[in-house]
């Protein structure tokens, strides 16, 4: 089952990496740092994920980026980005923690 849901989830979460338009490479930029707040078991998998879009991100633009991570219990990563946080990227497993984001 894991097999199947992995593929799954990184062809779900690449739009919201790239999301926006294909750039020609910026050379000399300053790196970019983006911060993504997930819940916890995702941590491991977010490590090969960051790494891989660093690498397309580094060919296609030009720039270096760094991806921090932030994790724990979907509600409280809900609460932390609700309270203000400012996160890049939200990967949350509960429906109801991010319908409390979007309100």
């Amino acid at each position: 089952m894991k097999q199947i849901i992995t593929p799954l989830l990184v062809l779900s979460l690449l739009p919201g990496f790239v999301s926006c338009e294909k750039r020609q490479p910026q050379e000399g930029k300053k790196a970019a740092t983006l911060l993504n707040v997930s819940y916890d078991p995702t941590r491991e998998f977010y490590v090969e994920v960051n790494e891989v879009f660093a690498k397309q991100w580094k060919k296609d633009h030009g720039q270096d980026v760094h991806i921090d991570q932030s994790h724990g219990g979907s509600g409280k990563q809900a609460r932390s980005v609700i309270d203000g946080i400012e996160a890049d990227v939200v990967t949350l497993a509960l429906s109801l923690d991010i319908d409390m984001i979007q309100k």
